[in-house]
């Protein structure tokens, strides 16, 4: 496995500008929701057929876009259940997040390899801290990864506080740590069990295409009761952190994720030469382009 020459990697930061001009994103961070790959009900059980299929499709999404591309993988059954045990009095207590969700990247970064991207797992806990409520980012390490090529492998972890405390950022969070690190504009596709926000309930087809970042409230009617052993409050969480990324001028869409499908490759294309059967929501400012 190797990463990019110093001469692909100067060609790659063109292609970039390239995308830009062809109204493409700059930069595409790919989530896969925990539910595509296990039962967040379960302990540390996956589906290793369908974390081989997500594999496939983002490994040919580095080889069409490398260096342009970032991976995170939601929590599943390895995250959700250390978040069920947590001890309210014991500070340090999400620490076991860092554990089982670094074998969970590394489960990921295997397979991913496998499809010959160079993936490279990230412990949030080394590069990002809280003052308060303001996440600070050092992201020196992430920003070389993507110039030498690689593939950073990202999920929620826990991150230390000014009071030495140990807090939680969810997965559905993490785009967070890149909106300054990567280049723009920015695209944050979250492929999850659903095709979007539905305007007709749990089992409905009826999918609102559209949610403005500026004014979202009435999005909210369509969301249903979260499970009380989804701890990432589901789509309310996600509809609540790509609001605040959508204002921060990412493009953020959530689309119903398929293991069987050919590939993935309309991530990287403006959404109105998407193919006719994607169906999703974007959430976005009203003035922000169709990338």
């Amino acid at each position: 496995m190797t990463y990019l020459s110093e001469e692909q990697n100067t060609n790659r930061r063109f292609r970039a500008v390239r995308q830009k001009r062809r109204g493409e994103p700059g930069s595409l961070i790919i989530k896969i929701g925990g539910s595509l790959f296990s039962d967040k009900r379960q302990n540390r059980v996956v589906d290793e057929g369908a974390i081989a299929a997500y594999a496939r499709l983002v490994g040919d999404l580095w080889k069409t876009a490398p260096g342009c591309v970032v991976f995170i993988s939601g929590g599943g059954s390895f995250g959700h259940p250390v978040a069920r045990a947590l001890d309210p009095a014991d500070p340090h207590a999400s620490l076991a997040l860092t554990e089982a969700n670094f074998v969970l990247k590394w489960i990921w970064t295997t397979a991913l390899r496998k499809e010959g991207a160079p993936a490279l797992p990230f412990q949030l806990t080394g590069i990002c801290s809280f003052d308060g409520e303001q996440l600070q980012v050092h992201g020196e390490a992430l920003r070389r990864a993507l110039d030498i090529g690689a593939l950073p492998v990202l999920s929620g972890d826990c991150i230390i506080s000014r009071d030495g405390s140990l807090r939680i950022l969810p997965s559905d969070r993490v785009p967070e740590i890149l909106m300054s690190l990567l280049p723009t504009p920015i695209r944050i596709a979250a492929l999850t069990n659903v095709a979007g926000i539905l305007k007709d309930g749990p089992n409905g087809s009826s999918v609102l295409r559209y949610v403005d970042a500026t004014a979202p409230q009435s999005a909210y009617q369509f969301l249903w009761a979260v499970p009380e052993w989804d701890m990432s409050q589901a789509m309310l969480g996600k509809l609540d952190t790509m609001i605040q990324f959508a204002r921060l001028r990412a493009e953020c869409l959530i689309v119903k994720g398929n293991p069987d499908t050919a590939n993935v490759r309309f991530l990287l294309k403006p959404v109105d030469q998407w193919p006719p059967e994607i169906t999703y929501t974007r959430i976005a400012l009203p003035d922000a382009p169709m990338i």
